[in-house]
């Protein structure tokens, strides 16, 4: 880490160069005592930007890698697949932190969910750390000596309901065993996390004496965000590499088979919140009679959001309108498949194919129809208004080293305001425009998203080279619990 951000402090501080005196009297030859001591332009009470920059990463690493906690990998996925995808994840948290919200809230309410159905039909008591593991995929069905593959959660329950399979006499202890999280670990990031937002505070409590940076704006938002996480999936174990396998008893027949899947990699891209308020027939109404799934094959063709009519103008038309065509069509892709996958974390079930090793990514257990509930859309809604003050504040309270900066600071912590309750409100389109019309207003919306949430992390950087005085200043903690 400090290797890259060595670079980034040198070029932030004046340095001057003065000849080297080779011929001078060696220090070396000097008495121990008669040796200069070394000498510290910064004043004792003051930080550095170096340490401000250090302080701020280590929080945003330390929070982003131990909140998320990833589902089981597949038993063929190499360690390459398994950490790509955990980088996703961090990144994910960085720049769309409401999404990831909602799929935390969808899994603590699917583990709860399956805790009750165990209670339900065994008349055993399992904790939120069983519900978690059953839902991470913790268990894989074995028919024999054959590995039947995963075992979904809603699978998981059928085959339970069904006496087709014993409920796993596992405790909570060794699930945790399982588990790769340590207390260390989990105790440095609550306590690097807990001071950080601390000192935030006392020097915002102090603000027209002690300044903010922008970028320690940008860390306490995701801490904030990432609290949360660490709330919902508190009970959920980290880092768990291997299933349990659970062997389908002697005496069943005809284990209950998957329902007949769609060809190509399917995603159910269904809006929640309307699905609770107007129930699944009304809405699958709405949007043209069916569900609204699109293969990957689909959402990647560059003419998929072109009409017929248009499509013949295209052919018909002119060298300078095809290419001009053609560049958006290369710029959407990218924006398609922000869209398809930020489906995939807040889509209300997803298809776990027959025989797959692993669940997917974002999967979340199934809860029944009648169960689902809008709170926490709702929640995420609120969590994104916070997200979005946090930086608005920064544009009242911080200064910038440039006018064009603050706006620019301004502008974007307005998207970020955007997301969730325009996602929502777009599924109007399909009504009178269509779906590929839904899909391209949708791509757009997040593509402004991601583009303001990496401005943001930009200016915090910038915006170091032009920092106040006061802003390297020390909290005096004399000072703040003395004063009235």
């Amino acid at each position: 880490m400090l290797i890259f951000l060595a670079p980034l402090y040198f070029s932030l501080v004046s340095t001057r160069a003065a000849p080297l005196d080779l011929f001078g009297e060696l220090d070396v030859l000097r008495p121990r005592d008669q040796l200069p001591l070394p000498t510290c332009d910064c004043p004792a009470d003051q930080r550095t930007v170096f340490t401000i920059v250090q302080n701020c990463i280590v929080t945003i690493a330390l929070c982003t890698w131990s909140s998320v906690h990833p589902n089981i990998p597949g038993r063929d996925e190499g360690w390459w697949e398994v950490t790509r995808r955990r980088i996703e994840l961090m990144l994910w948290g960085l720049i769309a932190p409401e999404f990831i919200l909602i799929w935390a809230m969808r899994q603590w309410r699917g583990a709860r969910h399956i805790t009750q159905k165990v209670h339900e039909l065994c008349d055993v008591r399992w904790t939120m750390t069983h519900g978690h593991f059953v839902q991470m995929g913790g268990f894989t069905l074995m028919d024999g000596d054959v590995n039947k593959g995963v075992l979904a959660a809603e699978k998981f329950q059928e085959l339970l309901k069904a006496k087709k399979i014993d409920l796993p006499t596992i405790t909570e202890e060794e699930i945790n065993d399982r588990s790769k999280g340590d207390g260390l670990s989990a105790t440095l990031t609550v306590v690097q996390t807990t001071w950080f937002i601390i000192q935030f505070f006392l020097r915002l409590r102090e603000y027209k004496g002690l300044a903010i940076t922008h970028i320690e704006w940008l860390t306490v938002a995701v801490a904030i965000f990432n609290g949360a996480l660490h709330f919902l999936w508190w009970r959920k174990p980290l880092n768990a590499q291997f299933p349990i396998p659970l062997a389908l008893r002697l005496d069943a027949s005809n284990p209950v088979q998957d329902a007949e899947l769609p060809s190509g990699e399917v995603y159910i891209c269904q809006i929640p919140i309307f699905v609770e308020f107007m129930g699944q027939q009304k809405l699958q109404h709405l949007m043209t009679g069916r569900t609204w799934a699109e293969t990957k094959e689909t959402l990647d063709k560059p003419d998929q959001a072109i009409s017929g009519s248009e499509r013949k103008d295209y052919q018909k038309g002119s060298r300078i309108t095809r290419g001009f065509t053609k560049l958006t069509s290369f710029i959407s892709n990218p924006l398609k498949a922000l869209t398809r996958r930020l489906g995939e974390i807040t889509a209300l079930n997803h298809v776990v194919k027959e025989g797959a090793t692993r669940v997917p990514t974002f999967y979340g257990a199934e809860i029944d129809s009648n169960s689902r509930m809008h709170w926490q859309w709702i929640i995420a809604i609120l969590f994104s208004i916070i997200f979005g003050v946090i930086h608005f504040l920064a544009f009242f309270v911080s200064t910038f080293p440039t006018e064009t900066e603050g706006y620019v600071w301004l502008f974007s912590s307005f998207f970020t305001l955007l997301p969730i309750p325009n996602l929502l409100s777009f599924v109007y389109i399909q009504h009178q425009h269509g779906r590929q019309m839904l899909i391209a207003r949708i791509s757009t919306l997040l593509g402004i998203y991601i583009l303001a949430r990496v401005i943001l992390f930009v200016l915090g950087f910038t915006t170091l080279r032009g920092l106040p005085p006061a802003a390297l200043d020390n909290i005096h903690f004399n000072h703040i619990f003395t004063d009235n």
